[in-house]
C-alpha cells in the first residue's frame, strides 16, 4: 500500500497538470481567435447594408424631387379654374344667369366641363323660366289693357322676350312651350292691327 500511494499521488498531479494545460491554455486561445474573427466579420458586413438600402432612397428621393417641380403649373392651373368656377356659381346663386353663363362658358373643354356643361342648363333654364314669367306678365297686362295702343305696346315686350329665351338660352329646353307663347302674342298683335285706332 505504501509503494502505490505515492504512485497514484504521482499520477494525479501529472494528470491534473496535463488536463489544465490542455483545457486551458489550449482551448482558450482558440475561441478567443475565432470570437475576434466573427465580431470583424459582422463588422465588417454592417457597413455595406445600410449603403445598399440608402441607394434607393437617394433615387426615390429624386424623383419625389422631379414630380414636385412639375406639379406647380397644375396646381396653377386648377386654382385659377376653380376661381372662375366659384365666381359662376355665386353669379348663379345671386340669379345673375347670363353672367353665370358666360363664365360656365368659360370652364368649357378643362377639367370642369362636364360640371359646367350641366350648370349651364340649369342657368339657361332659370334665365329662361324667369324671362318667360316677364312675357306672361307683360301679356297679361296686355289683357287687362283698354288702351289699344298700350295693349300693343305690352305685347311687344312680350314678344321680345320670348324671342331673347330662343336666341340666349337654347339649352333651357324651352323650345316648345316658347314658341306656343309666341303663337299666341302674334294673334293678339294680328288682332289689333285689324283693329282701328281712335
Amino acid at each position: 500500500m505504501t509503494g502505490n500511494v505515492p504512485q497514484e499521488a504521482q499520477n494525479q498531479p501529472n494528470t491534473v497538470n496535463q488536463a489544465q494545460p490542455a483545457t486551458v491554455t489550449g482551448n482558450a486561445p482558440q475561441e478567443a481567435q475565432n470570437q475576434p474573427n466573427t465580431v470583424h466579420q459582422v463588422q465588417a458586413r454592417q457597413p455595406a447594408e445600410p449603403a445598399e438600402l440608402s441607394a434607393p432612397k437617394k433615387i426615390s428621393r429624386s424623383s419625389e424631387n422631379k414630380e414636385k417641380a412639375s406639379s406647380p403649373p397644375k396646381k396653377t392651373a386648377d386654382t385659377a379654374l376653380q376661381k372662375k368656377w366659384v365666381k359662376a356659381e355665386e353669379a348663379f346663386q345671386a340669379t345673375e344667369y347670363d353672367k353665370a353663363i358666360a363664365l360656365y362658358t368659360d370652364l368649357l373643354n378643362t377639367s370642369l366641363d362636364t360640371r359646367a356643361r350641366k350648370k349651364m342648363e340649369k342657368a339657361s333654364l332659370a334665365a329662361g323660366q324667369e324671362a318667360r314669367r316677364k312675357a306672361a306678365n307683360f301679356f297679361q297686362r296686355a289683357n287687362s289693357a283698354t288702351d289699344p295702343k298700350v295693349r300693343k305696346k305690352h305685347l311687344l315686350s312680350s314678344k321680345t322676350l320670348l324671342k331673347d329665351i330662343l336666341q340666349k338660352y337654347p339649352l333651357a329646353g324651352l323650345d316648345a312651350k316658347v314658341k306656343r307663347n309666341l303663337g299666341r302674342v302674334d294673334k293678339e298683335l294680328a288682332a289689333l292691327d285689324h283693329t282701328p285706332f281712335d
